[in-house]
């Protein structure tokens, strides 16, 4: 039997020994999207650090294509995954098309530079996601929501099997937040890469996701299928929203199911309480 892509076997994380997020289990096939729901503070992006090993882990482990991944360097890891972390300040005004062709630099010996099919590669990767003319404008002088595109094209270069995104539309205007998701959930259905997204937003778990995760306050993990997962109930509780849900009509005739918020609940949480990362 194929083993998944990414298999996350009973992970624990945090920092400075402190446990953020316990007992993470769950598995990534290709052809899969999983979305990670949570409120702001549960340690969401430090479970993907941990995951990606930009973290220690505080127990368990992860595979990928069932080898753990704990004796992998950085260069192999970077040819299996590719991440587009939740926020970016580039160091140095480089053009985005140099910034997006760095995505090979995994597929390349030592002192190589990108040849003219790694080039050819980053183009047609910044034409999908329409961010080629942006090719020679310095990446300290577009917009947050053009710097992350910028990102999620740099990412997809690598051509990894498993795609990584941290909150990838939280910059992002309304119409390039469908693009951006329209376009990785067709990667996920035609090339078979599996997917593993953080949002704020259940409607994204509803509309694009096989799988939903949530990480609750305690540091709970639980993973379901988006139905199950996406209810009055758990919006009631997570972010503290009543909300009702309604049936939508696709462009290609499918349906598709949409939460709305109808009003805060009575708050039981502080908000002054020091965040997690």
């Amino acid at each position: 039997m194929t083993p998944p892509h990414l298999a996350v076997q009973g992970l624990s994380c945090g920092y400075g020994g402190r446990v953020v997020v316990h007992d993470v289990d769950f598995t990534l096939s290709g052809g899969e999207f999983l979305c990670l729901l949570g409120p702001n503070g549960v340690g969401k992006t430090t479970l993907f650090k941990t995951v990606l090993r930009l973290m220690p882990s505080l127990g368990g482990r992860t595979l990928v294509d069932g080898e753990d991944i704990a004796g992998w360097s950085r260069r192999m890891i970077a040819r299996a995954v590719g991440y587009v972390p939740q926020a970016h300040t580039p160091p140095f005004p480089f053009e985005v098309g140099l910034v997006v062709a760095m995505g090979r630099t995994a597929h390349l010996g030592p002192l190589s530079s990108p040849g003219r099919d790694d080039v050819l590669i980053a183009e047609e990767v910044m034409d999908s996601l329409g961010i080629a003319h942006l090719a020679y404008r310095a990446c300290t002088e577009i917009s947050g929501g053009e710097r992350q595109l910028m990102l999620l094209a740099r990412a997809l270069v690598q051509q990894p099997r498993i795609l990584v995104l941290d909150e990838p539309t939280s910059a992002l205007d309304f119409g390039n937040q469908a693009r951006i998701l329209d376009h990785v959930s067709q990667l996920v259905h035609q090339s078979g890469m599996a997917v593993l997204m953080t949002t704020h937003d259940p409607n994204h778990a509803l509309r694009y996701a096989t799988h939903v995760a949530s990480v609750d306050r305690g540091g709970r993990f639980s993973v379901g299928l988006p139905g199950d997962m996406v209810n009055a109930d758990y919006l009631k509780e997570t972010y503290e929203v009543d909300a009702g849900f309604v049936e939508a009509s696709l462009a290609n005739g499918a349906k598709a199911r949409l939460c709305l918020a109808l009003g805060r609940t009575t708050s039981s949480h502080s908000l002054t309480r020091q965040p997690r990362r």
